[in-house]
């Protein structure tokens, strides 16, 4: 994540990436109860293994293709642009002033 990430969003794309892992604990929560009364403690963890291995076997093509070559181009996309650009905006043009924090910007 760190080194995919441009710096301008690494904080939000990291507070995403919390943000599910803590919905996810609180599902699992609300799912283990109700599963545990019906398949019981043991019925309970085969369950989660059975479906631990459907995850793997689903990930196998998403690491594959992380893998592979990137067949795009090894440059800049348009004149002296960078990726980080296409996707942030124009980087010519710098996004706070001088002591201007993005709080203070967001209400200009």
């Amino acid at each position: 994540m760190q080194r995919r990430t441009p710096d301008a969003i690494r904080s939000r794309v990291a507070a995403a990436l919390e943000s599910v892992s803590h919905i996810s604990l609180a599902v699992s929560f609300l799912v283990a109860g109700p599963l545990v009364g019906w398949l019981g403690p043991r019925g309970t963890y085969v369950f989660g293994g059975v479906v631990s291995l459907f995850a793997i076997v689903a990930a196998v093509p998403v690491f594959r293709a992380r893998n592979e070559a990137d067949v795009g181009t090894t440059g800049p996309a348009r004149d002296g642009e960078t990726p980080a650009a296409l996707v942030l905006g124009d980087s010519t043009e710098p996004a706070y002033s001088a002591g201007e924090t993005e709080t203070t910007a967001s209400t200009r």
